[in-house]
């Protein structure tokens, strides 16, 4: 019910605020996406103060010599955005790329965020990097054990 007061009020304020106009199928995939991600946040058994909650808070550097890649996405309902950032041991920020991409699911768009990320790491050329995101149902699976992209 939560999802629904909100994307009526989200459009409402398109409406009023912006002149825009009410796409009554956009709302409803919105609503649909964002109750499909909270299913599967729900089923996950992630307890409440777990430590993607507490990373929110902190951000921690990576080694000496490494680079650390944070990503993230942000859902419209025309369109989403991803970003990326690349520091270094020292917290200095090296490179940031954003970009807008086509509307689809939460999950999707995160997926997408990680996915940018190797890409950027291989054209940087950089050989050591940890790449760390909000998005636990994306990163989860891939964190069994470290990697290498050759």
């Amino acid at each position: 019910m939560a999802f629904v007061l909100d994307e009526i009020w989200q459009a409402r304020n398109q409406v009023v605020h912006q002149g825009g106009v009410i796409d009554i199928h956009a709302s409803i995939k919105l609503i649909y996406h964002k109750l499909a991600e909270y299913s599967l946040v729900r089923s996950s058994n992630v307890p409440p103060h777990s430590s993607v909650v507490a990373s929110l808070h902190k951000w921690n550097p990576p080694p000496l010599g490494w680079i650390k890649l944070n990503t993230d996405a942000a859902i419209g309902k025309h369109s989403n955005a991803i970003a990326v950032v690349a520091r270094d041991h020292r917290g200095e920020v090296l490179k940031v790329w954003a970009r807008s991409t086509p509307t689809c699911s939460p999950l999707s768009a995160e997926a997408s965020a990680i996915l940018w990320a190797i890409q950027l790491v291989k054209v940087e050329n950089w050989p050591r990097i940890v790449i760390e995101g909000d998005a636990k149902n994306c990163f989860d699976p891939l964190s069994s054990s470290p990697t290498t992209l050759d």
